[in-house]
């Protein structure tokens, strides 16, 4: 074997001993651990509605609680619980309003839709009081979270308002008509909790500029909801004259129905146009 050839032996031995090396390098290599997935339960939202009134003024309340589970990867949450708590005043510890189950919720994955579950819970609230509801998601620990700090989200609802009904002119609105008469918008509020379901109307009874005048009235309505304020509403034309100021008592009122207001001393209100105005709204009562 000439000088040559004993290099290229000599080259090819090394090259398969340095192969066989990083071979046996690689296999003694240590496979990776598998990550454990786990899911994140999060108290997503929590709400509170009014859903009927109890003869001695308390609220109805039912308390909502919606739940979403995270994950870095595809998990099931498994089967938790989530537990409703209140206490009045915003002080002192929590009683317990009731549980309920979920047996399973989805957690991560590409979806554009994250799953949720939302548990209800009826309450009923005695009038004036302020309670504040508390969820927490998976009290007693079942599923092992990445996060156990998120675990719980609180609201507060108001027993507010009056019971029954009782309706409230807050505003007129007098517009000029090329006749010299206004039309007249008004807005009606319902300040108490009950709906008023009556044939509600507004009447005009009088106008200074023309003593001698007809009132009028037309029906706006049939139901107006509790807490709720409606308007401009009605149509009617009330006589006036060219170039003179313009005043009128308007009132609103429930005929008939089972709207029985507590109160009609809010129902009316006195608006004035001066002469040459187009147009005036005029605040009644809040």
């Amino acid at each position: 074997m000439n000088s040559r050839s004993r290099r290229i032996f000599f080259f090819c031995v090394v090259l398969l001993a340095t192969g066989g090396a990083t071979a046996l390098a690689e296999k003694a290599r240590p496979t990776p651990r598998a990550v454990l997935v786990r899911p994140d339960l999060v108290v997503s939202g929590i709400r509170a509605d009014r859903t009927g009134l109890a003869a001695d003024g308390s609220h109805q309340v039912r308390v909502s609680a919606t739940v979403r589970c995270g994950a870095a990867g595809m998990v099931s949450g498994g089967a938790f619980k989530i537990l409703l708590e209140y206490r009045d005043g915003g002080v002192g510890a929590y009683t317990r309003l009731g549980e309920a189950g979920v047996a399973s919720l989805g957690c991560g994955g590409a979806t554009v839709k994250v799953p949720t579950a939302t548990r209800t819970f009826d309450d009923r609230v005695p009038a004036g009081a302020s309670r504040t509801y508390r969820a927490t998601v998976d009290p007693g620990g079942q599923v092992t979270e990445t996060d156990e700090g998120n675990n719980q989200a609180a609201t507060t609802y108001r027993a507010t308002g009056c019971a029954g009904t009782d309706l409230i002119l807050t505003r007129v609105e007098l517009i000029r008509t090329d006749e010299g008469g206004s039309l007249v918008h008004v807005w009606v509020r319902n300040r108490c909790l009950e709906p008023c379901a009556s044939d509600i109307y507004y009447v005009i009874d009088e106008h200074e500029a023309l003593p001698g005048a007809m009132g009028v009235e037309q029906r706006i309505g049939v139901r107006i909801e509790g807490e709720a304020e409606v308007g401009p509403m009605g149509t009617t034309v009330a006589a006036g004259r060219a170039g003179m100021d313009a005043t009128y008592t308007v009132r609103v009122e429930a005929r008939g129905g089972s709207c029985a207001e507590t109160s009609t001393a809010n129902n009316s209100c006195r608006a004035t146009i001066r002469a040459g105005e187009a147009r005036r709204t005029v605040t009644c009562s809040r």
